[in-house]
């Protein structure tokens, strides 16, 4: 099979799989958008290995695998309700006599995000324990989420049920599994896509990105110094103290690179900073955010870079403005209004710099640095973290754990304090040492936010 031919199938299979989850009784269980995503992303799974199963021979491989045996024949459903409970199971295998006897085999629990629900192991294990046979119940689940509530329940639901065979396996593990069984097989790229989807949905597009070179222009690296600077000094003005500074926000909801202070506060009201890494030339935005607007409501600063930070009098100004707004806002004395008035204060960022945000930016998604299948930290204490004069380089402290003696690490965009920012890539700090992560000749972006992420996996493992 020829590459063409392995990306057209590995598109059509997605093209299936996301026609059918458009339909999928799954969309509806989301009570809000969190949940109505986490349903999406389940129920594209669910049919991208619903997929995969029906072809020929695949199928008869997993249960192989699962050392599940047929007597007859094997049938798979997916989304099917059994009408006598109505509970619904994401894939179901049969061992078919004929067209009115058969024995449920297997249950597939398909999982992403979403946590296993009160009692769903119970009501599978139940259903299974009525087949008079060995059955097994298989829950599939991301490195990220590794279900510990459900696999402890489980210890007690194997006594409670001796004939069900309680498995729980990641993505990755049963992908890897059923290669094995066959490498050379045309399926197997399939299953690759499928463990591609499943352990990185979530954490960005990474086709689009700039040339890495970009982070290597003296230019754009002054420049986004510069603008790190500027903002920070807005901050300080705006909030003063330890807390005015702006921090990339790690939590794992994020749905984009968040680089922000103040924007996180949802018990009350209040005006916080933003710095957009997506790709505006406008960086520095201002929004509020609380029980009144959750989703927060942005609107720019006019407040844009200055030569090494030193903001001008309106600048100033403008950041002193922006703390009383702050301050009616808190009291309820002001509202937060459409438009900023005022012109813009500093220089807009050249396209090389709003290039090189988008690149960095990228590598700092909090899905994607506390994915074990991306960066790797999916421990508690991974946050923001920022340190140099002026608050300029800015990071994360990484954790591989939620232990107190978990080993966590620290990334960096730019040089270590007082060497020059001759250029803006990433630095890594483990153990006291640091090391940059350098751009290759001719490096692709995509391919150097992998390969961060790949040292930021083995420097938390300690390797």
């Amino acid at each position: 099979m020829t590459q063409h031919d392995e990306a057209v199938r590995i598109a059509r299979l997605f093209t299936a799989a996301v026609e059918k989850s458009m339909v999928t009784s799954k969309l509806g269980s989301g009570d809000d958008s969190l949940h109505r995503n986490h349903a999406r992303h389940e129920a594209v799974a669910q049919y991208l290995l619903d997929h995969i199963l029906r072809i020929e021979g695949e199928l008869d491989r997993l249960l192989r695998m699962l050392e599940i045996r047929i007597e007859h024949y094997p049938e798979l459903y997916s989304e099917w309700k059994d009408p006598a409970s109505g509970r619904r199971f994401d894939h179901v295998v049969d061992d078919r006599y004929d067209e009115t006897e058969w024995t449920s085999v297997l249950l597939i629990e398909d999982k992403i995000d979403a946590p296993l629900g009160v009692g769903q192991l119970h009501n599978y294990c139940k259903y299974l324990s009525n087949m008079g046979r060995e059955t097994t119940l298989l829950v599939l689940h991301p490195m990220r989420n590794p279900l510990s509530a459900g696999k402890a329940e489980a210890e007690t639901l194997r006594k409670e049920f001796p004939s069900v065979a309680i498995e729980f396996r990641t993505w990755s593990e049963l992908v890897q599994e059923m290669i094995e069984v066959a490498p050379d097989r045309p399926e197997a790229v399939l299953w690759r896509a499928l463990k591609e989807y499943t352990e990185s949905v979530g954490t960005g597009d990474l086709e689009l990105l700039p040339d890495a070179s970009v982070l290597l222009d003296p230019a754009v690296s002054g420049e986004i110094r510069d603008a790190f600077l500027s903002a920070q000094g807005v901050a300080a003005k705006f909030k003063g103290g330890k807390s005015g500074q702006l921090r990339f926000s790690l939590h794992g909801g994020n749905a984009v690179p968040w680089l922000q202070m103040g924007m996180s506060d949802t018990k009350s009201d209040s005006v916080g900073l933003e710095f957009d890494l997506v790709g505006s030339a406008e960086p520095l935005l201002v929004g509020v955010r609380g029980p009144s607007e959750p989703e927060s409501y942005l609107t720019s600063a006019k407040i844009g870079v200055f030569r090494d930070g030193r903001l001008s009098a309106p600048a100033q100004e403008r950041a002193a403005a922006l703390k009383e707004l702050d301050r009616g806002v808190r009291s309820g004395t002001m509202e937060f209004p459409d438009r900023l008035s005022g012109r813009r204060a500093g220089e807009l960022l050249s396209p090389g710099a709003q290039e090189a945000l988008f690149l960095l930016g990228s590598i700092f998604q909090a899905q994607a640095l506390k994915n074990p299948y991306r960066g790797g930290a999916p421990g508690r204490g991974t946050t923001g973290f920022n340190e140099g004069a002026g608050n300029e380089r800015i990071g994360a402290v990484l954790a591989a754990g939620n232990d107190k003696d978990a080993r966590s690490i620290h990334l960096f965009i730019g040089p270590p304090d007082g060497a020059p920012w001759e250029r803006c890539t990433v630095w890594i700090r483990e153990d006291g040492v640091e090391r940059e992560i350098e751009v290759r000749p001719g490096e692709p972006g995509r391919d150097y936010v992998l390969r961060v992420w790949s040292a930021t996996r083995e420097a938390l493992q300690g390797r």
